[in-house]
This record gives structure tokens, sequence and C-alpha cells, in this order.
């Protein structure tokens, strides 16, 4: 604790995020819009810790990351791709969603894994967030019908796989 305690005092000058912090080897990731108080902090850091540089982070959280010096680009293509090798997507009619259909239920573990990609590739695809949501509210008991329409999802994702945030 004492480490993050002096950490917070060399940065108190300047604002920056710690996206990643793992007390026991005391690594962790930080990001900053200035690269010259970056690096005035990194130097502030070795004279306080033993630290190394680990460079620019290429993967976070199964995104990859891009930088240069004007833009960043996060791409999520190799988890959607993976998804997409999971679920098979067939075509589904469209019909109203609603929690007392008579469809046949469909495994309420596997629904809520779908779901929970879905939700997760909003991160790199907002125009589906919508759609995630509303299919989340069926999580509870889902039936044949809303796990067509989680697949049809991922039907649009298999179409924009290479479109990513720049």
């Amino acid at each position: 604790m004492d480490c993050i305690k002096r950490i917070f005092m060399l940065s108190n000058q300047k604002v920056f995020t710690l996206q990643a912090i793992k007390i026991k080897s005391t690594s962790f990731t930080i990001t900053s819009g200035d690269k010259g108080s970056l690096k005035q902090f990194k130097i502030n850091m070795e004279k306080e810790f033993k630290m190394s540089d680990l460079a620019e982070v290429r993967y976070f959280l199964g995104m990859k990351i891009h930088q240069d010096d004007i833009e960043t680009f996060i791409s999520q293509r190799k988890y959607v791709l993976e998804i997409l090798n999971i679920e098979k997507c067939k075509s589904m009619a469209n019909e109203k969603l609603s929690k007392n259909n008579m469809a046949s239920k469909v495994d309420a573990s596997i629904y809520k894994s779908l779901i929970g990609s879905l939700l997760y590739l909003s991160t790199t695809k907002p125009d589906i967030m919508y759609s995630a949501s509303l299919l989340s509210r069926f999580m509870q008991s889902p039936s044949q019908v809303h796990n067509g329409m989680a697949k049809r999802v991922l039907r649009y994702i298999r179409g924009i796989v290479d479109y990513a945030i720049w």
C-alpha cells in the first residue's frame, strides 16, 4: 500500500490513468495524453522504484491497439472471429420479443454467455449496444426466439468484422 501512495504522490502534479495494476509484482499500465509529462513521470518512477518500460500497449483485454502520433486504432477482430467460429448463425424471421412466448426454452447459461460476448463487443462496435442490451432483458428465461435474435446480431457482426474504432 505504501508503494501505491508513493506512486500517487509522484503523479499528483499531472492526471494519469492507471489502467491495470497488479500489486504483487507492482506492474501497471499508465496512459496520458501528454507524452512529455508521461516521460517525466517515468523518470520519477525510475528514481523511486526498480522499473522497466515494456513500451506501448499492443493488446489489452482482448483488444488489439495500434497507436501512432496522430491516432489510435482499437479492434476486436480476433475475438469476433472466435465467437463466430463457436456460434452458428442461422437465418431467423422477425418476431416480437417478449418474456411470455410459446417457443421452446434454450440453455440459459449459453444464452448468457452469448449476450455477455455481445455486450463486450459493444466496446468497439457501439452500434450493437441497443440490440445487446435489449436481448439481455431475457437472460432469466431465454427462448429459441431470443437465441435466434442474438444470432441475428452475430450475423450482422459477421458483415462488419473488420470495422474498428479509430
